[in-house]
């Protein structure tokens, strides 16, 4: 059997919050049944206001909750969860997952089903859209362009968004954890281009994930854009997409 940690970070949003924990949670019951996977979800609840992580307590005993004090945002809270799932124990797999991801019907079989094709060797990227179909976060092209799933096949990328994103233990063991020097969106993004200079594939499942209804939130603080070597070129050419996004 192989052991799946799903990271998930929150702060409020408790509806939202609670459908997207619901959700995950049917779909991964499913792939217990099949007999190959076990899994267990870590949860950072970053200072919510609104009583999710009571909530989450009383609905689902079996979620462990990762307290952190409000200043975690994406980035930082699923490295929150990351490290206490890694503190816990041996896993298989890591399973980053937005609350936000509203996720199609069969969409986690789909991206361990791939995954399996792929002899468990590669970093698998979800993709999201909006409610019209527009793309929201997936895999990335070196040029930070938004990659447009094939429909029957995986697709390699250069780097991905962490809507939904499957790393195996095998890159976890060798890069760590996201990178705490990024609190926001840029951690997915940095990662990857990490994975990529360790010589890890990349890939995006073949289908549409699910819909969102905003995007990661991006940074623009000087901290987060301090760019290093390995990360220049695409953090450039990502923040003028999303400049120009923006502008109109």
């Amino acid at each position: 059997m192989l052991s799946v940690a799903v990271l998930m970070t929150v702060r409020s949003h408790r509806e939202r919050a609670l459908q997207g924990l619901e959700e995950c949670i049917r779909q991964m019951d499913r792939l217990v049944e099949g007999g190959l996977y076990t899994y267990r979800i870590f949860l950072n609840d970053d200072a919510s206001s609104d009583g999710i992580a009571e909530d989450i307590r009383e609905k689902f005993p079996d979620v462990t909750i990762i307290k952190s004090p409000g200043d975690r945002s994406w980035g930082g809270g699923i490295r929150t969860a990351w490290l206490g799932a890694a503190e816990a124990g041996h896993w298989d797999f890591y399973l980053w997952l937005d609350y936000d991801l509203e996720l199609r019907e069969n969409a986690l079989s789909e991206l361990f089903d791939t995954s399996s094709m792929l002899r468990h060797r590669a970093i698998l990227a979800g993709t999201a859209t909006d409610a019209e179909g527009n793309l929201l976060a997936g895999g990335r092209s070196a040029d930070g362009r938004l990659l447009q799933p094939d429909g029957m096949i995986p697709l390699p990328c250069h780097t991905f968004d962490g809507v939904l994103v499957l790393v195996p233990a095998t890159v976890f063991d060798a890069i760590g954890p996201l990178d705490e020097r990024y609190r926001h969106a840029l951690a997915a993004n940095d990662y990857g281009i990490r994975a990529r200079k360790a010589g890890f594939p990349r890939m995006v499942t073949a289908g549409v994930s699910g819909i969102a209804s905003r995007r990661l939130p991006v940074s623009d603080d000087k901290e987060e854009f301090h760019y290093n070597s390995r990360a220049y070129g695409f953090f450039h050419a990502l923040r003028t997409r999303f400049r120009k996004k923006s502008n109109g």
